[in-house]
């Protein structure tokens, strides 16, 4: 039977992927297929996580030079969409299903953060222009980054 007769809306490939193996009893390939898209999708995260970062840096070094409004609010939504990319969410609580996604703990914990933004930090810089790179320090701004962030996610638990 195709998944698309019971739940159409739900009939993409891997869901398919994932019922044809419960169907026939293989369980632990059907474990093993969404542990695998399980890890395909945290490689994601931390990948928009990065080039989300990689914006953030490049408005961080350029405001050492020149702040601006725009530069401004472009920072604090950075902030706020890297928090919200980072959030891990459950559906469940207290083994029941919850009425919404609760708050569970985030992906990059604060050493995996900072890795990342290092990361990210090389190739936000080449993008800087060169007149905005003199007297830039990198842990300055790796820090201040760091600082936002903490901040962010402080004021939305």
């Amino acid at each position: 039977m195709k998944l698309a007769k019971v739940l159409p809306r739900f009939c993409i490939e891997e869901h398919q992927e994932i019922y044809d193996r419960i169907v026939v009893g293989d369980y632990a390939g059907a474990l093993t297929f969404l542990i695998m898209l399980d890890e395909m999708s945290y490689g994601d995260i931390i990948k928009k996580i990065q080039y989300i970062m990689e914006i953030l840096l490049i408005n961080l070094i350029k405001q050492t030079t020149r702040k601006t409004p725009k530069q401004s609010r472009l920072i604090e939504r950075t902030i706020e969409e890297i928090t919200r990319c980072n959030e891990r969410f459950k559906l469940y609580k207290d083994g029941k299903i919850a009425d919404k996604y609760i708050a569970d703990g985030y992906y990059l914990d604060d050493t995996a953060l900072y890795q990342t933004l290092n990361e990210a930090y090389n190739w936000a810089f080449r993008e800087t222009p060169e007149k905005t790179q003199n007297n830039i320090v990198k842990t300055d701004i790796l820090d201040m980054a760091m600082q936002l962030i903490k901040a962010e996610q402080l004021r939305r638990e």
